[in-house]
């Protein structure tokens, strides 16, 4: 099943065919915010200048699409979008792709000619019939409530609700025919097209049939006009009923309470908007009321005027003699008591004498309720003023002195003390609606706030803030500038249509990479104080360059530089000379559409939170509220991906440690709802039959403590058979770090695709070569891995003598304890242990420039479990990027195949990632582009596959890294796992034609498939215990999974290219 919020790469089946295959869409987002939407489906196919409304069906949230000839009428890529209509409410969502493969006998229907407006009109209309129905139906539902409340009064309230009763079912009836109307309209839309087989018919039946649904549509606006006079009959009905039910005393106030309540209900179902908001727990003006006497601290209560969240309380302090180092805030509920409290904070300040201070404390988002009793106590380590009011009303309950912060909540309950109220104010989000809140946390719990409401929410949360860009200037340094110094954007052959990367040069001036996305045609100027702009490149999607760029241009940008922006620009590549050395406050860069510099103004852009904007003043409390619930791994949620790919006859295992985000997930409680398979304590198993093909629904539920449901997920597990031998020799090269070095991966990978027998029985295919310049030790698979290698070292020459080959005969290191332990040469340089042979060493450079000795003695620094020194005899360099064209100075796909002796790449697995624990988001994601680019550049229909990262060895992070550094931290390590999966994500889908991905950690044992030993419990008993010695470098065992992975996605490859789902131009010949 697809989802509405992320509609990419539906597969409509082959040329031709008629109702062979039904798309499910979950649209239920749409409808929780609209609940009475009429929800339509437009399709754009690849050569159709106008969309057309789909023939769909919506029943419990999920939209229907049954794929006809008139979908499948031309091969290749469409566009499709979901509108929700309700009123004047057009929502719809991100526009869509889906794909139609070619057949040798494809023929198909064609919709009726239209025009994007009569296709708005017929919408409209349905929706505002829908719509009228469902006010009628309302209007219904609260009469029939006020009748029933009133059934025990006097006769002329019975008479009156009887009366509103009949007009309101009237008005359902009405709408029930305004209903069926617009299904008329609508149908008679779909039908337009429908009837158009014929080819020699088609323009009569065109325009016949468009004329029916003209006149359907006029019938559902009449029947519209109808129902929404029987609406408002029904409506003044009731409301007259209400007037007469007041005027009986007994009667009125309940009657009045239920329909509020009604409209409460009606207006709140499925929304919950947080506005910024800020409240004043006083009345009045700041005054300083008490400033004698041995006064240190306060305490005041307040009625809360509107429910919110409360981020920051507010109070003002004025030193009087001693410096006030330390402020006490507490804050209760309902009650002053010691039970009550909800917040205790000690803060750390510096108040001097005389001197004024607002005093801020962190309050983490409390939630209140309107008229709900809030009591503050705020106290000072030393004798002060506090900032009260003059208002005249005796607020202030009780007062501490002589720098005591000890006193009881309950000791301060006594009332007295002053007359005017602690100033303080409030600030936070006011909730515009709990519904949601209260369907999930009990409204009588005090502390119900929004980091569990997001943590419940998961991921969702963060898709419920939007960016929407303002202003003039495109160019945001926060996200756009790609890295520092020494990086800058380079093509080989500077031509159109050839790759654009992301290249370093510590010998170059310093530049800097920056990339700043677009979205129309013409001119584009530049500026900036005291710089020069090196060059630029506009690429499209695929980081290739297209007809607009230049190089070595030293253009000064005081003035300003234009460029013309073709069409089909993604982005544009700039760089920048001296950027960021030559940022500074007023000095910054300027991009805007157009042709003339404007003054610097910040990058500025709207912040929705569900669909509603925020004040511009909040911004960036907004903004931070986004940062703080939505970025990955702040919250305890589910991490899995959309679907799994399994094999029959080949077993799955799910592993609850690899898809739940918490450092201890065994604390919580996973519920797996699945027709197939069983769900043990700490994984999921099934071993699919061959009556199993097809697509099966699992549900992932993730419960805290209580039961507390915090996360929810809705998967599919995608069952292929096993697929016989490719017709042509498909060439499949294998791409790693220090992970692929042994060859462990590559090697069961294509031992259980060509070989036989054996755990688990391979499958003994043909025609499948794996090429490469690396070998396993038994020389039975070729691939390419090399450690501490990362994405940018392929698409580099990569400077060999930061990677060195010691032959050190007689060492006693293991790559089990001792692999990225440091040691350090007789000249200072600092190398790391990445491979581990029996009388070899690799060394990455980690500090130092001085060459590597040619013999000597290496010195243990840190990490590991052999500390000693290590004698080599002899050191030199180790090879270079196997992908490089010395020739051409640049990576050269082809030039590579060729050296391996092929003339096609057909399938590229990729595992790398461990060596970008602390790479940014844009420079890892400009690495990867690059990468996939030079690929695409030679084989243009190459299948790439991003293979994502196990979960780390907490024992064996400590074992490799000690107790400092990125790759000690566990939770860091473990959100690192969790970001790269999105990323790859995000990344196939800028590329859905070439690139995929898959999700390693959920299918991996991390408790026992990493390298494990034995040690004492504790340094005074004899007792052991098993632990894990490496932190990123898997057992023997955890590589055979990770090949499990590839080999799984490989035989969905491979039923894919069966199927005609890929061209058959990528497949090598």
């Amino acid at each position: 099943m697809y989802n509405a919020e992320k509609l990419t790469s539906i597969d409509l089946g082959r040329q031709g065919e008629n109702l062979a295959r039904t798309v499910e869409i979950d649209v239920s987002s749409m409808l929780a915010q609209w609940p009475d939407a009429a929800i339509t489906l437009l399709v754009k196919r690849k050569h159709d200048a106008e969309p057309y409304i789909a023939d769909t069906t919506v029943k419990d949230g999920v939209l229907f699409w049954p794929i006809t000839t008139v979908e499948t009428a031309d091969a290749g890529d469409g566009k499709l979008e979901i509108r929700a209509t309700c009123g004047e409410v057009i929502a719809k969502s991100a526009t869509g792709t889906f794909r139609v493969t070619a057949s040798l006998t494809g023929s198909g229907t064609e919709p009726p000619a239209s025009e994007q407006g009569w296709v708005d009109k017929v919408i409209a209309a349905g929706a505002g019939v829908e719509q009228s129905a469902s006010q009628a139906s309302k209007a219904a539902d609260r009469a029939e409530l006020a009748a029933e409340t009133a059934e025990n009064s006097i006769a002329q309230i019975q008479s009156a609700a009887q009366t509103v009763t009949e007009k309101a079912k009237e008005a359902q009836s009405s709408a029930e025919a305004a209903s069926a109307a617009s299904t008329d309209a609508v149908g008679s839309a779909q039908a337009a097209r429908k009837a158009q087989a014929g080819a020699e018919e088609s323009k009569t039946s065109a325009a016949g049939s468009a004329s029916l649904a003209e006149q359907a549509k006029a019938a559902a606006e009449a029947a519209q006009k109808t129902t929404q006079q029987h609406a408002k009959e029904a409506e003044a009905f009731a409301q007259s009923a209400e007037i007469t039910v007041q005027q009986t005393q007994t009667t009125t106030a309940a009657l009045q309470q239920s329909v509020d309540r009604i409209v409460l209900d009606v207006q709140s179902i499925g929304k919950t908007v947080l506005l910024p908001y800020s409240e004043n727990l006083f009345t009045g003006v700041k005054n300083y009321a008490y400033t004698s006497s041995t006064f240190s601290g306060w305490i005041s209560s307040w009625v809360m005027g509107r429910e919110m969240f409360i981020s920051i309380l507010k109070c003002a302090i004025t030193g009087r003699g001693s410096t006030v180092t330390k402020v006490r805030v507490r804050i209760a509920f309902d009650a002053c008591s010691d039970a009550t409290v909800v917040l205790d904070e000690m803060l750390e300040v510096n108040i001097p004498d005389g001197e004024e201070q607002e005093i801020s404390c962190a309050v983490p988002m409390l939630h209140v309720k309107s008229g709900q009793t809030v009591f503050v106590a705020v106290e000072a380590n030393a004798i002060c003023s506090f900032a009260h009011t003059n208002s005249g009303e005796h607020f202030a309950y009780d007062y501490a002195t002589n720098g005591n912060m000890d006193k009881s909540m309950d000791a301060y309950a006594v009332e007295g003390g002053g007359r005017y109220r602690l100033w303080l104010v409030a600030d936070g989000y006011a909730v515009e609606n709990t519904a949601m809140l209260y369907s999930v946390y009990d409204p009588s719990e005090r502390k119900t706030d929004v980091f569990a409401y997001a943590e419940y929410c998961g991921d969702a949360f963060r898709r419920r803030f939007i960016r929407e860009h303002r202003g003039a200037n495109l160019f945001d340094k926060k996200t756009m500038v790609v890295t520092g110094s020494w990086y800058f954007w380079a093509s080989s052959e500077r031509g159109e249509g050839d790759p654009v990367a992301l290249e370093t040069n510590q010998y170059t001036g310093p530049y800097g990479a920056i990339a700043i996305p677009v979205n129309q045609a013409g001119p584009l100027t530049i500026s900036m104080k005291d710089t020069n702009l090196y060059g630029y490149w506009c690429v499209d999607d695929g980081s290739r360059c297209l007809s607009s760029y230049a190089t070595s241009l030293s253009a000064a940008l005081d003035g300003g530089y234009t460029l013309s922006v073709p069409e089909g620009t993604a982005r544009i590549l700039l760089d920048i000379v001296n950027y960021p050395q030559s940022s500074a406050s007023g000095n910054e860069l300027m991009a805007v559409y157009g042709s003339e510099a404007l003054e610097y103004e910040p990058y500025e852009y709207y912040m929705y939170f569900d669909g509603i904007r925020t004040n511009d003043s909040d911004l960036a409390r907004i903004a931070a509220l986004e940062t703080s619930l939505g970025s990955a791994g702040n919250t305890v949620s589910l991490k899995l991906p959309e679907r799994y790919e399994l094999v029959v006859n080949d077993t799955f295992e799910l592993f609850y440690k690899g898809i739940v985000n918490a450092v201890h997930p065994e604390v919580y409680d996973i519920e797996i709802d699945c027709t197939r398979g069983a769900a043990y304590g700490k994984r999921y198993i099934w071993t699919p039959e061959d009556s199993d093909v097809g697509v099966h629904s699992m549900t992932v539920r993730l419960y805290g403590l209580n039961h507390a449901l915090l996360d929810e997920r809705r998967i599919e597990l995608d069952v292929k058979a096993k697929i016989k031998s490719p017709s042509k020799t498909r060439v499949v090269l294998y791409v790693g770090d220090s992970l692929a070095v042994g060859g462990h991966v590559p090697a069961e990978m294509k031992r259980r695709l060509t070989g036989t027998g054996g755990t688990p029985s391979a499958d003994g295919l043909t025609n499948i070569l794996f090429i490469g310049s690396s070998q396993d030790a038994a020389q039975s698979v070729c691939f390419e891995g090399f450690g501490g290698w990362t994405w940018g070292s392929y698409n580099r020459e990569s400077s060999t003598s930061q990677f060195m080959w010691i032959v050190c005969a007689g060492h006693n290191k293991t790559e089990t304890d001792d692999q990225h332990s440091i040691y350090t040469d007789a000249n200072g340089a600092q190398w790391k242990l990445e491979t581990i042979d029996v009388e070899r060493i690799k060394l990455i450079r980690t500090s130092g420039t001085t060459v590597l000795p040619n013999s000597g003695t290496l010195i243990w620094q840190s990490g590991g479990v052999h500390t000693e020194d290590i004698e080599f005899t002899a050191a030199e360099q180790a090879a270079g990027n196997p992908f490089w064209d010395t020739n051409k100075g640049r990576v050269d796909f082809a030039t590579y195949a060729q050296r391996m002796g092929v003339s096609c790449i057909d399938y590229i697995y990729v595992l790398l990632g461990w060596n970008s624990a602390g790479d940014a988001e844009t420079s890892y994601k400009a690495e990867i582009r690059t990468f996939i680019g030079n690929v695409l550049v030679a084989f243009p229909h190459c299948q790439i596959v991003l293979m994502g990262l196990q979960l780390p060895a907490r024992d064996g992070l400590g074992v490799n890294y000690g107790a400092s550094g990125v790759y000690s931290r566990y939770y860091t390590l473990m959100q690192h796992v969790w970001r790269l999966d999105r990323w790859h994500s995000e990344l196939a889908a800028e590329y859905p034609g070439n690139v995929s991905w898959v999700n390693v950690a959920g299918q991996f044992d991390t408790e026992h498939n990493m390298p494990s030993g034995e040690r004492p419990v504790n340094g005074r008993s004899s007792t052991t215990e098993h632990y894990q010695t490496n932190g990123v470098h898997p057992a023997l065992a955890g590589y055979m999974q990770i090949a499990d992975v590839a080999y799984r996605d490989f035989v969905h490859k491979l039923w894919s290219e069966s199927q005609g789902e890929l061209p058959e131009e990528s497949l090598t010949t």
